[in-house]
């Protein structure tokens, strides 16, 4: 006898706790080893542990990033997507310090919008059915790309260290070729988390030619010329210099012009040759104003991230990159900012080139966004970027082919 749907076992329960994780209205997803879905970072509670220290243990597990806040969005039920079960997941959107990277049982990332399914990327059935129709509804994932503008004018923005420079070195004579042979169809403008100083190393003469964004946008140049400058609040700068002081940390103070040192000879090397540079003097009555960018160096990279996060998160911006250093500037100023001060995207097509933490909006804004190299896992999967070699060759027929 064939046993009817009533004799079949009832699907087992089980509850997990996922995580919003939320930048520049995309949304990240996990994909775990041998599956075909993305999924939301989280996972099951282990005994005794509460929904929120179930996520910081799973977060630095699968994405080696911490929680620095949180806020609960709801619970949401459903079939499990892999097995006969019924899964009932607590929601939570978190604030996080680090870069996401793909780690214990994660095969790969996805930064996704509601385009995804566009793109051939399968999710999870609590967050395709419930909780990212939500998102968008509310306005937190974008809906869409932005519509690309009539071509009446473009310009390519391009990141500096580990997109086009490589190792400190100048700019390749190829590629300083390439972009002169741009101008008349695409404007180069180069945005850079490096002072003029550093910048004007790696440009020579293309510094001079047109716009140049320093400091992760705290700075912009026009024809070599300073004509933007935003700083941070000298009482927050006090207040870091007091924090970084207390987590040992090593910096230096970036004023645009000039920059002072508060670090052992063995840190920051590669700073010490520039002729304006010098020790920070407190005694100055001066000594916290101006202050453009505040370059970090500590002992606990992520600890300092969130510790910095929790105090002054709606006062600085972070940008904590792959390398060693973590960049603080003002709040709400970064690359993409100061390109939409200096150009109207709304009539200007945009493309973009990076690689790195702080290029992030400017790539997920961009008509055409570029992720150099292997940095910024996941990004590709967001409408409108893709991902190329960092290698000279490949570079150069990018350029040719704009």
């Amino acid at each position: 006898m064939i046993p009817s749907q009533l004799d079949a076992p009832a699907p087992r329960r089980i509850r997990k706790v996922g995580a919003v994780i939320l930048r520049h209205g995309l949304l990240l997803v996990v994909r775990k080893r041998e599956t075909n879905r993305f999924i939301s970072p989280g996972g099951k509670p282990e005994p005794g542990e509460t929904a929120i220290q179930c996520l910081e243990r799973e977060l630095a597990e699968e994405l080696q990033i911490q929680v620095v806040s949180h806020q609960p969005l709801g619970t949401f039920s459903d079939q499990s997507a892999f097995e006969n079960t019924q899964v009932d997941m607590e929601v939570h959107h978190v604030q996080t310090a680090g870069i996401p990277c793909p780690g214990q049982e994660i095969e790969e990332l996805a930064w996704v919008d509601a385009g995804y399914r566009e793109r051939g990327l399968a999710m999870g059935s609590i967050f395709d059915r419930f909780v990212l129709p939500r998102l968008i509804e509310q306005g937190w994932v974008r809906a869409r790309r932005r519509t690309s503008p009539p071509t009446e004018r473009s310009i390519l923005v391009a990141d500096l260290d580990g997109t086009l420079v490589f190792d400190g070195k100048p700019l390749a004579g190829q590629l300083r070729e390439a972009l002169h042979g741009l101008r008349g169809r695409i404007e180069p403008v180069f945005a850079t988390s490096r002072a003029p100083r550093g910048a004007a190393a790696l440009l020579g003469d293309l510094l001079s030619m047109g716009t140049v964004i320093c400091c992760n946008g705290a700075i912009v140049l026009e024809r070599g010329r300073i004509t933007r400058r935003q700083t941070v609040d000298s009482a927050v700068v006090v207040a870091l210099c007091e924090l970084m002081d207390e987590l040992g940390a090593e910096f230096y103070l970036e004023y645009g012009e000039r920059f002072a040192l508060c670090a052992g000879e063995a840190s920051f090397r590669e700073m010490r040759n520039y002729k304006d540079c010098a020790s920070l003097d407190r005694a100055r009555q001066d000594w916290a104003e101006g202050v453009v960018k505040i370059a970090v160096r500590a002992r606990d990279k992520q600890a300092f991230v969130r510790e910095c996060l929790r105090r002054f998160a709606s006062q600085v911006h972070l940008a904590a990159h792959e390398s060693e250093t973590i960049d603080i500037g003002p709040a709400g100023v970064n690359k993409l900012t100061a390109v939409q001060e200096c150009f109207d995207l709304a009539h200007t097509r945009l493309t973009a080139l990076g690689n790195d933490e702080n290029d992030f909006e400017l790539l997920a804004e961009a008509d055409a966004g570029y992720v150099v190299g292997h940095r910024l896992p996941g990004l590709e999967w967001a409408g409108g970027v893709k991902r190329v070699p960092a290698s000279l060759e490949q570079l150069l027929e990018l350029l040719h082919a704009l």
